[in-house]
């Protein structure tokens, strides 16, 4: 990996032995537009990951360290500007090309990303839970309809008729003028619970798996009122709820004490 006059040193693990290039940058270079000019920022970056292989990106503060990350799923300023170069994902699909539908279907669900600053990084007028839930319901929309099937199960006649019917039809055809119609009465699109109260449950068994104590009261908290650190524990569980192929961590733990960071 290159990187001009900056110093960046890219360290690579391979843990499996597979030859495939899962993510390819190639001779990137990338410039901030600001009032005095342009900013050289990325100078020819080369660099490239195989499956189940471990890269460690390492340079002084101001490098372009986050800078490289942000580019692989494109959340860059508005200022920045790309000269050349690519980034190719699964041998197939240059990600500076694609488009924003595109896009909203690689991230989260194919690559995620902690941030470095955990306690700007969350949605402050969301409740936890319903952060972490909220990729489940993008990307995995119908095993959260089909687990808010069973727990419907669980209510009583004539609730479960009704709103089974609806997410029957949902999962057949998302797009029907039939579900546009029940989800604008107050009563019927009700059954909308069901599929986000699934992704909730699941959202409070993430957090317990990144150590989070107190999951099911946390999941109900705003970020406001948790520490760094548990924010920090937050970002990961986001990252992690929907099983990427690949996770990119800009500090992931730099707000988590040493016991959490071995974890």
């Amino acid at each position: 990996m290159t990187n001009g006059d900056s110093k960046m040193t890219a360290i690579q693990e391979q843990t499996t032995m597979k030859d495939e290039r899962f993510l390819v940058i190639k001779d990137l270079y990338l410039n901030f537009g600001v009032y005095q000019g342009t900013v050289k920022v990325l100078d020819g970056i080369d660099l490239e990951v195989k499956r189940a292989e471990v890269l460690g990106v390492v340079g002084e503060t101001g490098c372009g360290k986050t800078v490289t990350a942000r580019s692989i799923v494109r959340l860059l300023e508005s200022n920045a500007i790309v000269e050349k170069g690519s980034i190719i994902f699964e041998e197939s699909q240059n990600i500076l090309k694609a488009s924003e539908k595109d896009l909203e279907k690689i991230r989260g669900r194919k690559i995620s990303m902690i941030f470095q600053e955990p306690m700007t990084s969350l949605n402050p007028t969301m409740r936890i839970g319903d952060q972490v839930a909220e990729g489940l319901l993008l990307h995995f929309r119908e095993n959260m309809i089909k687990k808010g099937l069973e727990l419907l199960e669980e209510e009583k006649p004539p609730v479960i008729a009704l709103y089974k019917n609806i997410l029957e039809r949902e999962l057949k055809n998302p797009n029907s003028i039939a579900l546009k119609i029940a989800s604008r009465i107050p009563f019927i699109k009700k059954y909308q619970l069901y599929p986000k109260l699934a992704a909730w449950r699941e959202s409070v068994e993430i957090l317990r798996i990144v150590g989070m104590p107190s999951p099911e009261r946390i999941a109900f908290v705003y970020p406001h009122e948790l520490s760094g650190g548990m924010c920090q524990r937050v970002l990961i569980a986001i990252a992690l709820s929907c099983k990427p192929e690949l996770i990119i961590a800009d500090e992931p733990t730099s707000a988590v004490d040493v016991t959490t960071q071995a974890k």
